[in-house]
């Protein structure tokens, strides 16, 4: 079989793992590499070249197209100032580069512009795009999901007893666990550098001055962003202060924000991706009595803005909570929860906190979780009704029954294994978790003839 891995930084070299396993096989290796910095040594290379300057064309896409919505979910356009002046230079060579390699199956992640340019190549051409992700919940597994969407490929149907399910439940309810991507790193084992070390930063900088634009942003416009970070971090904290009072007697609505860049809000939940805009919006269709408390990530990156600043301190319903509250310290004061795709859904459902998604998620259509068609044309005027239910006491939670059918379904949907970046877990390159991240390739394909 013919697989095509697409270079993600340093991701790579977790593709790279999978492929090196998979030819052993005897399976065909190729690659699309857009950042020479990151070419792997396995397989065959198809290396883009960076576009010249007279290669550069502005250029306007039609509303709904591929290259409107990849334009949409482009971290270098949405945070550092760049532009789309490169995509028909970059959708031409892709283009060419595939039908010439014409694979069976791709592997990569949908996050950055020529990812995404490969999914729209597959899409239009019948060839599954594989994208394997942790899922947040059940730990230590992975789901494969389609493309550029949150939508599983397939399953391993693997099963699980109602005692270990229960036990799982106990667990996220009471927030003794979390998902793999949100434990510490044990740095004896890093190989890779440390992110934001000189290595790391020496070898970013070198693609960019030779030419790579286009997914690495101005180091000095990046530097002058993170200067700028601190401050506004300090200026949430004084605002959250301002306003701690501000929850007392009212009804608790949480939105805890999506860090940005991030593929979870920026492409599977792309309409909402404007977060300041979003609480802005949730503000207005509260309920009397109700108040958005607005919890930030505690990673809390390029989403932080000078307008997200001014909506939370000048409107009156809006309450900032502080960076330093933990999510477990918190929650207990929350009468309900809004969320893009965030796995807070997961524990909401586990732990009968009311819960409404607006993005693709795993819990939709269990009881307990609020989501309407309205609410993907955008309208939030419908959770009105949502959290009065809430605040009467007629809405009604998930049964145990109801949460042990979830969990097995959750295992039944995914794998056993880690997908991550090695910079942030190197244990996912281990041969073990190699060997189960092929096994789950293999097997969603083969389940697919």
């Amino acid at each position: 079989m013919r697989f095509l891995f697409v270079e993600n930084r340093y991701k790579t070299f977790f593709w790279e793992a999978i492929a090196e396993s998979l030819i052993s096989k005897g399976h065909e290796i190729f690659w699309l590499v857009q950042n020479k910095n990151f070419r792997p040594s396995s397989g065959v290379v198809y290396q883009l070249p960076y576009p010249r300057k007279k290669d550069l064309v502005d250029d306007e896409f039609e509303a709904g197209s591929a290259l409107s919505f990849i334009k949409s979910c482009d971290r270098n356009i949405n945070y550092f100032g760049g532009s789309s002046a490169h995509y028909r230079f970059y959708f031409e060579r892709i283009s060419e580069a595939l039908n010439e390699i014409s694979p069976d199956v791709s592997v990569g992640e949908p996050t950055l512009f020529h990812e995404l340019m490969v999914v729209d190549w597959c899409n239009k051409n019948c060839v599954p795009y594989l994208h394997p992700s942790s899922p947040g919940y059940p730990t230590g597994r992975l789901t494969v999901y389609s493309g550029w969407t949150k939508s599983s490929y397939a399953g391993s149907g693997d099963e699980v007893s109602v005692e270990d399910c229960i036990s799982l439940i106990k667990e996220i309810s009471e927030r003794n666990v979390v998902p793999d991507y949100m434990k510490d790193l044990d740095a004896e084992k890093r190989e890779l550098p440390r992110p934001g070390s000189v290595r790391d930063k020496i070898r970013i900088l070198s693609a960019y001055l030779s030419g790579e634009r286009f997914n690495t942003p101005s180091p000095i416009r990046k530097f002058k962003l993170n200067k700028l970070l601190s401050g506004k971090r300090e200026s949430w904290n004084l605002i959250s202060e301002a306003k701690s009072t501000a929850l007392g007697g009212k009804c608790v609505l949480m939105y805890p924000m999506h860090m940005q860049p991030e593929a979870n809000i920026d492409v599977w939940g792309n309409a909402w991706r404007d977060q300041t805009d979003l609480i802005r919006r949730l503000a207005d269709m509260l309920p009397d009595d109700w108040v958005l408390a607005v919890k930030p990530n505690p990673k809390m990156k390029y989403e932080l803005t000078k307008e997200l600043l001014g909506v939370v301190s000048s409107e009156e319903r809006v309450v900032p909570i502080s960076l330093d509250v933990k999510m477990e310290d918190f929650i207990q004061r929350v009468d309900a929860v809004v969320t893009v795709t965030g796995t807070i859904a997961i524990e909401c459902l586990l732990s009968r906190i009311p819960v409404a998604t607006l993005g693709p998620s795993v819990v939709k259509g269990y009881r307990g979780v609020f989501s309407s068609a309205d609410l993907h044309l955008g309208d939030l005027s419908c959770l009105r009704g949502f959290l009065k239910e809430v605040q009467s006491g007629s809405w009604t939670s998930a049964t145990t029954e109801e949460m042990v059918g979830f969990v097995k379904s959750a295992y039944s949907e995914t794998f056993s294994g880690l997908v991550s970046d090695p910079m942030f877990m190197p244990e996912c390159v281990s041969s073990k978790n190699v060997g189960l991240v092929v096994n789950s390739l293999v097997s969603v394909i083969g389940s697919r003839k």
